[in-house]
Parts: C-alpha cells; sequence; structure tokens
C-alpha cells in the first residue's frame, strides 16, 4: 500500500495528467486528474476500533492501506468537447466513522441484492459462504470481508448491475483510480 501511495503521489507531482473520455453517456468529456492529497493512516488501536464498530476483523489489505493513508482526494477537471464547460470535481474514499450516515443506502442496496452478490462471488472463484460483511469503499464500490483476510475482493454493485471490480483491494484502486502497475 506505501507503493501505491507513492505513485499516487507521484502522479500529482509530476502533474503528468491522463486525458480520457468519460464513461458518462450523456455527454462526453476530457478529464484530467490532478493533485492527490493524503490523509495519515490509523494506528493499530484505531483500526481495531474500527474493527468493533464494523464487527468483523478487516481484510489484510485494507488493513495496509488504513496504516498507510485513511483516504485522499483527487481532484479531477472536466472539460466538454466543446471546450464550454469546466468542472472540478473532488473524489475520495470513504473516510471512517464519520462517513457511516453517508453510506446506509450503499449498504441497504447490497442486502437488497444479496442474493446477486453472492452468484457475482461465486462466479469468480469465491466461496460465498466465507462472507463475514461488506464495506463501502468509494461511491456504489464495496470491499467484501471473507473469513479468510488474505482476500479482499471489490465489487461494484448498482442496483442488481454488480461486477467485480478488483480481484482485491489493490487491483481496486488501480482500476478506479488509473495507476499502472
Amino acid at each position: 500500500m506505501n507503493e501505491l501511495r507513492m505513485t499516487l503521489e507521484r502522479r500529482s507531482e509530476n502533474k503528468k495528467e491522463e486525458i480520457f473520455i468519460s464513461r458518462n453517456f450523456k455527454k462526453k468529456s476530457y478529464e484530467y486528474k490532478v493533485n492527490y492529497k493524503f490523509y495519515d493512516g490509523l494506528n493499530s488501536d484505531e483500526i481495531d476500533n474500527l474493527e468493533k464498530l464494523f464487527d468483523f476483523k478487516f481484510p489484510k489489505l485494507y488493513r495496509q492501506m488504513l496504516s498507510s493513508f485513511r483516504n485522499f482526494y483527487r481532484e479531477t477537471i472536466s472539460i466538454d468537447l466543446k471546450g464550454n464547460e469546466e468542472i472540478i470535481k473532488i473524489c475520495r474514499l470513504y473516510d471512517y466513522p464519520s462517513d457511516l450516515k453517508e453510506v446506509r443506502w450503499l449498504v441497504n442496496q447490497i442486502y437488497q441484492y444479496i442474493g446477486e452478490i453472492k452468484s457475482v462471488i461465486k462466479e469468480n472463484g469465491f466461496d460465498d459462504s466465507e462472507i463475514e460483511g461488506f464495506i463501502p469503499i468509494y461511491s456504489h464500490r464495496v470491499l467484501v470481508v471473507f473469513k479468510n483476510k488474505a482476500l479482499s475482493p471489490v465489487i461494484s454493485i448498482y442496483d442488481n448491475d454488480i461486477i467485480i471490480y478488483g480481484n482485491d483491494l489493490k487491483d481496486y484502486l488501480i482500476n478506479e483510480f488509473g495507476t499502472k502497475r
């Protein structure tokens, strides 16, 4: 996780923004990812307290991430193809415990579509009977917590449209925030 943080920080310092066409089907735009700002990680007691709050032990990679950085912000500048509009968005991970109320909608959606989630988990080679819980990570992305703490797949859940977005937390962060391996 320290390696991932260093990669993101290097990209912010170099300001070598990548341009890509947004997935927003209503309007195509160019997006520039700039200025990563990291928030200090948590100590082991703080992580243990979060585990008590969630009522299960966290996956190994999530604990490592929380100890390296608990959150980060990334500014994104979007410009439509005609160059008429510029919007600065700030993307971030959910920050616990302060974001517990903010993620209730996602927790409700998880349990509304638990059958579909288990089916996707099983189809991707994971044992759905070993699931201990879920941790909302960012937007509609959720870390699936298993009894085996070496596992940490992340799913994307948008109503009943559910996919594996990363086979583990590191893959997810790379997929979501566009860093290169």
